[in-house]
């Protein structure tokens, strides 16, 4: 982008399940939240254009998603 000079990272984490790659379900229900709650997904992502809910809410809350979201916002 045009006139960036400066890029934040913040890593998100989860506990391990087996046989379950949880961190791949977190990535997508905090997309997935994050395109409820604005109404698009973060500029430049480009997985989760088609993306639909499946089992990602009976691994996390959506309050949880939220307070991730808006600690991640400060």
């Amino acid at each position: 982008m045009h006139g960036v000079t400066r890029l934040e990272v913040l890593v998100v984490t989860c506990q391990r399940r087996q046989r379950v790659k949880t961190w791949r379900k977190l990535e997508r229900a905090l997309l997935l939240r994050f395109r409820e709650n604005y109404g698009e997904l973060p500029r430049f992502n480009q997985q989760g254009k088609q993306m639909r809910w499946t089992d990602e809410l009976s691994y996390f809350r959506r309050e949880r998603l939220d307070q991730i979201m808006a600690d991640l916002e400060d």
